[in-house]
């Protein structure tokens, strides 16, 4: 079990943010939230689509971030300096499993792609698990062969392991792995490996979107540090996630978010409902060892951000500011240490119950955090008090250290709409 400060992860997302000199802007307010990292996506130059996942040269860098007259390395690294200065750690993608159709290593090592009976390059796609005859095809993209047994392998994997060199060398500390589940577990656990002999401090995080349950085995296996889970789209009352998570936090810690890059905007699932944007904050900050959320999440922003098509004038106006509930959620995550790792989590709730109560249990601590969510967003509900029988009958869970709003009484039965608490042993 793989033990440190949790991760708290915010993603500056840099098509809506624009060029490196403005990311810096953001700094002080994500370290003011109680983020320990910033996660920024590709921004290496682009293939002919223009998709920050379409590297063409991952040693050039893309015109919307960086502007030709300057030094974009020296850019990163200055922007790296500013955030640790302010106690945050930066991480960058790896995107290894394909690169753009046009990128400069098809011509320089055309032997390192995977290609038709015909010759072509091999093109990813995906199949609608719904109608398996639709099948779509992403033709800007080329699949690299990271095959353990391809011929290439010394010089392919080496090529990796030197790209991550480089930006270790200018200040990144950590290295979100793209679609990690569709890259040999071998490489990953060469890379790693190689990377954290020298610098056992780096970070490597697992982007598992869309794995299925026996690719998933492998990530957590490869060794990275944490691996994302699937509890975005768990209803509360299904077995799954919480199985799921019982099993892998064993070898791997996870990573929960209400939202990603790759989803649409909650708060426009919801309605515009602030109860629901911070519960599912709360939640996914409590639920697992560390937490993501994107640029605009605070403010409830509704438009989808795009990998091609996003600038900075997609950016909203506030509609709501959520930064001090984040904030205040965040401290309580770093100051028990039962949120610093996945701890055995136990449901003690029934699924038709209003109120959910969960239990997360440190055996390394001797730590009991009892979290209680009012999984409706619109009303009120109580929580019936003979769900406290199901605590071996003790009335120890009464200390209330999130949302802290209660002074006069230890337990108070209504809960407002999406309200989360916390409580630990009195």
């Amino acid at each position: 079990m793989k033990n440190f400060e949790p991760v708290i992860i915010y993603n500056l997302f840099p098509r809506l943010v624009g060029n490196i000199e403005k990311w810096g802007d953001h700094i002080n307010r994500i370290a003011k939230m109680g983020f320990n990292w910033i996660y920024i996506n590709p921004f290496h130059y682009p293939g002919f689509s223009g998709s920050l996942y379409a590297p063409k040269d991952y040693y050039a860098f893309n015109p919307i971030f960086i502007e030709d007259d300057k030094d974009g390395f020296k850019q990163l690294s200055e922007f790296n300096e500013k955030c640790m200065k302010k106690g945050i750690k930066v991480m960058m993608d790896l995107v290894i499993n394909h690169s753009a159709s046009d990128c400069v290593l098809v011509k320089k090592h055309p032997t390192w792609y995977k290609r038709e009976k015909n010759g072509d390059l091999m093109h990813p796609f995906c199949v609608d698990p719904a109608d398996t005859t639709k099948k779509t095809v992403w033709g800007d993209l080329a699949e690299i062969d990271n095959d353990p047994a391809s011929p290439n392998k010394n010089k392919l994997w080496k090529y990796w392991l030197d790209l991550i060199k480089k930006y270790k060398s200018i200040g990144f500390k950590g290295f979100r792995a793209d679609a990690a589940y569709k890259v040999p577990t071998e490489l990953w656990e060469f890379l790693i490996k190689k990377t954290k002999s020298n610098d056992p401090e780096i970070l490597f995080f697992a982007e598992t979107l869309g794995a299925e349950e026996s690719d998933l085995e492998n990530v957590v296996r490869a060794g990275f540090d944490c691996v994302t889970n699937s509890s975005k789209w768990w209803d509360f009352k299904e077995d799954w996630c919480i199985d799921q998570y019982n099993t892998y936090r064993l070898h791997t810690p996870s990573i929960s978010f209400p939202e990603t890059h790759d989803t649409s905007r909650l708060y426009k699932d919801l309605n515009e409902n602030i109860n629901g944007q911070k519960m599912w904050y709360a939640f996914s900050a409590f639920f697992s060892s560390g937490v993501m959320m994107p640029l605009g999440y605070e403010w409830g922003a509704l438009k989808r951000v795009d990998v091609v098509h996003t600038m900075p004038e997609d950016m909203e106006d506030k509609r709501i500011d959520i930064s001090a509930f984040i904030k205040k959620v965040n401290i309580i995550k770093k100051k028990y240490s039962v949120f610093g790792y996945d701890s055995e989590i136990r449901v003690l709730s029934s699924p038709e119950d209003n109120i959910f109560v969960m239990q997360k249990v440190s055996k390394k601590t001797d730590d009991c955090i009892l979290i209680i969510i009012n999984k409706d967003i619109s009303k009120d509900n109580y929580l019936d008090s003979d769900i406290l029988k199901k605590l071996d009958g003790k009335k120890q869970y009464l200390k209330e250290v999130f949302p802290l709003k209660r002074s006069a009484s230890k337990y108070e039965p209504r809960f407002e709409p999406g309200e989360v608490r916390v409580l630990i042993k009195g």
